[in-house]
C-alpha cells in the first residue's frame, strides 16, 4: 500500500494478509517457465552474499533519505547498517534479515517489471528500511504519525516494513509494496484507487508464490472469498476509501478484478489498458484502450467479472 490515506490502506494489508495467502491453484494457468519472462532466473543466494556487502552511509550509491528515512535511522542509531542490490538500498540491523530481503526484493522487482512489460533503467534506487524489534517500529510509527497497527507503508520512493528474524514465511506484504515501488517508479502515481491496490494484491499474491515455488516449495496462492461486492460504476469512480465495513470487500473485489484482467487473452491488452491508466486516463477509456471492444461499459465487465467468479462470490451487498 502507498502512503495516502496511509491508515485505512495499511490496516487493510495487516487484515488481508493472514487470509490471502493459501497453497492451492485458483485455476489460472501459468506460462511454461522457460518462456514467461516473469521467471527470469533468481539470484542466487550465495551471489547476493558476496554482492551486498555492509558500507558506511556515506559511500551508499544513493544516499537520499527523506525526513521519515531519518526518523527511522534516529531510533537506535548505532544499530543501523546499510547496503543495497541492484535496485534497493538497504537499512538493517542484522546482515542475514537484510538479505534475505533483498533476493525477495529483487525477485519481486523482476516479476512485476515483466508483468508490466518494463525495461528497468539505472536510475534512483529504492530504500527499504527493515525493523526487527516491534517497540523500535513502534516508535517510529508515533514518529511518523502512522497507525498503530501498521506493519508496513510505502510512501514515496521508500519502504518502511517489520521483519521477524525467527519466521519462516513473512508473508507478502514486501512483494505488495514493491508492487507499489515499481508502479510509482516506471508507470506514474495517477492510477485509479481500485487498480492501484488491486494490481499491487494481485501481484503480491502472484509474485510472492513465485519466489517459494521456485525455492522447491509446492502450491499456488488462493485468493479470499469475496463476502460482497460493490458495482463497478461505483468501484472505478471512488478516490477515497469507502466506509470501515466495505473496506475489505473494496480490496478483495479489487484484486479479483485486477487479476481478471491481467490473466484475460493477450498480456499486452492489460499492459496497454495499466499504463493509459497510470497516466491518468479514465478507466473505462484506458479499457477501451487496452481491450478493444472487448467490453462496452462497466456494466459489461461487472457481468463478465461476476460469471467469471462464480462461486468465489457469496451474497452481494446493496
Amino acid at each position: 500500500m502507498s502512503d495516502t490515506p496511509a491508515s485505512v490502506r495499511l490496516k487493510t494489508s495487516l487484515l488481508l494478509a493472514g487470509a490471502a495467502i493459501g497453497m492451492a491453484s485458483i485455476g489460472w494457468a501459468q506460462s511454461d517457465s522457460s518462456v514467461d519472462p516473469r521467471q527470469a532466473p533468481m539470484i542466487p543466494y550465495a551471489q547476493l552474499m558476496a554482492e551486498m556487502p555492509e558500507v558506511p552511509l556515506s559511500q551508499l550509491s544513493d544516499q537520499t533519505i527523506s525526513a521519515n528515512g531519518r526518523r527511522a535511522l534516529a531510533i537506535d542509531p548505532q544499530n543501523w547498517k546499510h547496503g543495497e542490490t541492484n535496485n534497493f538500498v538497504l537499512h538493517f540491523i542484522h546482515n542475514y534479515v537484510a538479505k534475505s530481503v533483498g533476493l525477495e526484493a529483487e525477485a519481486y522487482f523482476r516479476y512485476i517489471t515483466a508483468d508490466l512489460g518494463i525495461t528497468p533503467e539505472p536510475g534512483a534506487k529504492c530504500h527499504i528500511y527493515i525493523f526487527e524489534d516491534s517497540q523500535a517500529w513502534q516508535t517510529f510509527v508515533q514518529s511518523a504519525q502512522l497507525e498503530k497497527w501498521t506493519g508496513g507503508v510505502t510512501i514515496g520512493n521508500e519502504l518502511f516494513i517489520t521483519r521477524d528474524p525467527k519466521a519462516k514465511f513473512n508473508g507478502h506484504t514486501l512483494a505488495h509494496e514493491v508492487t507499489h515501488l515499481v508502479v510509482h517508479r516506471f508507470l506514474g502515481t495517477r492510477l485509479p484507487l481500485w487498480l492501484e491496490e488491486g494490481y499491487a494484491e494481485d501481484m503480491s499474491l502472484c509474485a510472492y508464490g513465485s519466489f517459494y515455488r521456485r525455492r522447491g516449495y509446492t502450491g499456488k496462492p488462493v485468493k479470499p472469498m469475496l463476502r460482497g461486492f460493490i458495482p463497478l460504476s461505483r468501484l472505478c469512480s471512488l478516490t477515497e476509501y469507502p466506509p470501515d465495513q466495505e473496506v475489505e470487500t473494496f480490496y478483495i473485489e479489487s484484486n479479483w478484478l485486477a487479476g481478471y484482467l491481467n490473466n484475460f487473452g493477450n498480456q499486452q491488452s492489460f499492459i496497454k489498458m495499466f499504463r493509459a491508466a497510470a497516466q491518468g486516463m479514465p478507466f473505462e477509456s484506458a479499457m477501451r484502450e487496452g481491450y478493444g471492444s472487448r467490453w462496452l461499459s462497466l456494466d459489461d465487465l461487472e457481468v463478465a467479472l461476476k460469471k467469471f467468479l462464480g462461486p468465489v462470490l457469496s451474497q452481494p451487498q446493496s
